[in-house]
């Protein structure tokens, strides 16, 4: 149920709590001391249900009514004090789950407008100013939580690659490397995501080849990947239809695909005109790909130890 605020009602006195059916959810207290920046399955996992994107994207668009409630009973020109208690709890129970804090913790709007005026004394800009400023950073903050469900949880899968290689490999650095850029341009670039990813295969080809003893020669991906590949006793060119040659068809699909997605729209070559259409699940799509290629490659390394399989 949309949330209404009530024209002309002023803050005058304690607020009345709000009606049950205001609040599609109860909500739910948090400790100063909880943890923050819990990944989506780890909020199920602490005993509170998961949060949708549709939950997020209508929390975003009611920001913009607890701002502008916030505003004005900052400089005194009311606000509706049963309305704050919802959105109130409101975002106190969605932050919660998600694992983050709540930047709405004043007990009512009278609370808030006491606050304002002691911080910001005779200064109607600067309580707006800090208006803005806490609702730009809640906004931010859920759209970023957005985007991590609206993708899964490639952050938690690039950790996991990330200790994988730490686990693995005597020298991990070029791979972490690439793993730190790919985590940094998932939401911003997908472009170079995309160029990060094919960067994310080759550093994990040479680690394996240095592992099994064997040479790094030339440049070309598919060489790279060729002979990782035989390095772990893995067909580079299969044939039949056993489910090893299964998996070694998907493998080198994984990383052609990467390395062709890279060349077409990906910043590792300056462009004729400048590429469009690319986004971010292009990008997220790439990264996915080159994941399941490191990871398998490193998983056979960890459980059947360098050099290739026996018999």
């Amino acid at each position: 149920m949309p949330i209404r605020s009530v024209p002309g009602t002023r803050v005058d006195g304690p607020p009345p709590e709000p009606a049950a059916n205001q609040l599609d959810w109860q909500p739910t207290r948090f400790a100063d001391n909880e943890p923050v920046h819990l990944r989506p399955h780890a909020v199920a996992d602490a005993g509170r249900s998961p949060v949708s994107p549709a939950e997020v994207e209508e929390a975003i668009e009611h920001l913009d009514d607890m701002a502008a409630m916030l505003s004005a009973a900052a400089t005194d020109r009311g606000g509706d004090p049963v309305t704050y208690l919802a959105l109130r709890d409101r975002f106190g129970d969605l932050f919660g789950r998600v694992g983050l804090r709540t930047p709405f913790r004043w007990d009512s709007l009278t609370v808030w407008a006491e606050f304002a005026k002691t911080k910001f004394p005779r200064d109607y800009r600067g309580r707006r100013q800090y208006v803005d400023e806490i609702t730009g950073k809640a906004r931010n903050e859920l759209r970023e939580v957005l985007d991590g469900l609206r993708s899964g949880d490639l952050p938690g899968e690039i950790d996991e690659l990330d200790e994988l290689a730490v686990d693995t490999l005597a020298d991990p650095s070029a791979i972490l490397v690439e793993l730190r850029r790919v985590r940094s341009l998932l939401r911003t670039d997908p472009g170079a995501a995309i160029g990060k990813a094919k960067n994310l295969v080759e550093a994990t080809a040479k680690a394996v080849l240095v592992m099994c003893g064997q040479p790094v020669i030339g440049h070309s991906m598919d060489k790279l990947v060729n002979n990782a590949m035989r390095a772990l006793g893995l067909p580079a060119q299969p044939t039949g239809k056993s489910a090893e040659a299964e998996v070694a068809r998907l493998l080198k699909q994984l990383a052609g695909s990467v390395t062709e997605l890279r060349n077409l729209v990906g910043d590792g070559h300056a462009p004729e005109t400048a590429v469009t259409g690319v986004e971010l699940r292009h990008g997220r799509l790439a990264v996915r790909a080159a994941l399941a290629w490191c990871a398998y490659m490193l998983e056979t390394v960890r459980d059947q130890g360098p050099g290739p399989v026996a018999g």
